[in-house]
């Protein structure tokens, strides 16, 4: 379930960057009367004594991937062509509209905070921990 919880986080992510990236007033980075400065870093509270800290990520183009092919890869640090080949071919990105994105991986605090949910606490969820405790024991 590492992926589940993976991917959990990742949905809580991008929709906290989303706020941020499309509310930037509500936070006081955008529309004051110094200018539309950004800084490199923000932390937000969001209550509750539960805060998030993020950085700054600028619009600009950048190449994603891996330059040598997927065999020359597993030569230099092992592993599986299945692994690796979605790191194929390399390209350019283009981030249009700069953005802020969570340093950290977000906690279940952070989620509930911004989600006002507890995925964590769903009968599969529980049954999955139920069924892993089993598993160790044994």
């Amino acid at each position: 379930m590492r992926i589940r919880t993976l991917s959990l986080s990742l949905n809580a992510a991008i929709l906290t960057v989303a706020l941020v990236a499309f509310v930037p007033v509500a936070f006081g980075q955008a529309g004051n009367s110094g200018g539309d400065t950004l800084s490199k870093e923000l932390s937000l509270d969001l209550g509750k004594g539960v805060s998030m800290k993020l950085v700054h990520i600028p619009a600009g183009k950048f190449k994603m991937g891996n330059h040598d092919t997927p065999a020359e890869t597993i030569k230099k640090v092992g592993g599986e062509e299945e692994h690796v080949s979605d790191e194929y071919p390399a390209h350019e990105v283009t981030i249009s509209k700069p953005f802020y994105m969570g340093i950290y991986e977000l906690t279940q605090a952070q989620w509930k905070a911004v989600m006002g949910t507890e995925p964590w606490l769903t009968k599969s969820a529980l049954a999955y921990r139920g069924c892993a405790a089993e598993t160790r024991r044994l």
